[in-house]
């Protein structure tokens, strides 16, 4: 995503361990869009993590979709950053769909996620939601 000062990138580190012992979520950024510096967080990039999908730039932050273990599942979730390198997860929706998120729009106060979610092994419905910061 673009930013005031250039690019960030967020998405699957294998050499990152969550605490489950997977590989973890790393996060990039870039003046140019053509060399890239790895950030080091201070503590783990979303924690859980199971796959990050998009991110978005939107004053005065990060906003992230992704998966995380889910009861039958994936789980669609979502986190924000102010920096890009300590990410908190939003914890203030309820619980969304088992699924995964397939695209993530935000326009000042406006966030909206469109995903996928089953509700057979075979049957996948269409799903968005929308939030105002």
């Amino acid at each position: 995503t673009a930013t005031d000062d250039g690019w960030l990138a967020v998405g699957r580190a294998d050499d990152v361990v969550d605490a489950e012992g997977e590989g973890g979520v790393g996060a990039w950024t870039s003046a140019d869009g053509l060399a890239w510096t790895r950030l080091s967080p201070a503590t783990p990039l979303m924690d859980g993590a199971h796959d990050v999908r998009s991110v978005v730039w939107t004053d005065p932050g990060f906003i992230a979709t992704g998966t995380i273990a889910g009861e039958s599942g994936s789980v669609i979730s979502a986190w924000v950053s102010t920096d890009g390198s300590i990410w908190e997860p939003v914890r203030r929706q309820p619980a969304l769909d088992d699924g995964s998120p397939i695209a993530l729009l935000a326009d000042r106060d406006l966030i909206i996620v469109a995903g996928a979610r089953s509700d057979a092994p075979d049957h996948w419905l269409p799903v968005v939601y929308n939030s105002l910061r």
